[in-house]
């Protein structure tokens, strides 16, 4: 609908609106903020990829199918994570809750520099952190991703690495490799 426009700085989405279509809002990089109503129940592929300057989500208290936590958006349960705005930076905690990091999750969030994952990932969709070209390590407290997608930290910052608490390494090396899935593995104090 607004592919590629970069005039737009805010959106207000009517009350009544219920889908976000796929590329809705995909490249507009002067948007800010986004508040998602009540009544969105369906947000679609990339709907708010590529909006660079797109540092906060919101979503209305009464939506029932998705959530924000510090301006990332998640699913009402917050057991999967949809989409980190691009213009969010520092470091981004994941909550325990969260079992899935769905695919182009991170895609293009060139200024976020770490990310603690609290829980138990089950998986972690294709090209989640993709261009995430100042990601210098993925903090996991927990086990091993059981599903990791293809491309996940492609495009990090040189020199990115998984750590891994002590006690959650064979999880990760269960043969003793120094890589996990082809990135550099060390070990953290939490």
């Amino acid at each position: 609908a607004f592919y590629g426009c970069s005039g737009i700085v805010s959106v207000s989405l009517p009350d009544s609106l219920k889908t976000i279509g796929d590329y809705a809002f995909y490249g507009c990089a002067n948007i800010v903020s986004i508040n998602i109503t009540r009544a969105v129940d369906s947000i679609g592929y990339r709907a708010l990829s590529s909006c660079t300057k797109l540092r906060t989500i919101t979503v209305s208290a009464a939506n029932t199918v998705y959530s924000s936590v510090e301006g990332i958006l998640y699913s009402a349960d917050k057991k999967t994570l949809i989409l980190c705005p691009a213009g969010k930076s520092g470091e981004v905690t994941i909550p325990e809750t969260v079992e899935v990091i769905e695919k182009s999750a991170f895609e293009g969030c060139g200024l976020i520099a770490r990310v603690d994952i609290l829980g138990n990932i089950t998986s972690i969709g294709n090209e989640a952190f993709l261009m995430a070209t100042s990601l210098e390590g993925a903090y996991f407290h927990g086990l091993a991703p059981v599903n990791f997608g293809e491309n996940v930290f492609s495009y990090a910052k040189e020199n990115f690495t998984v750590y891994c608490l002590e006690q959650n390494l064979s999880s990760f090396a269960p043969n003793g490799e120094t890589t996990y899935k082809g990135y550099p593995l060390a070990v953290f104090d939490n």
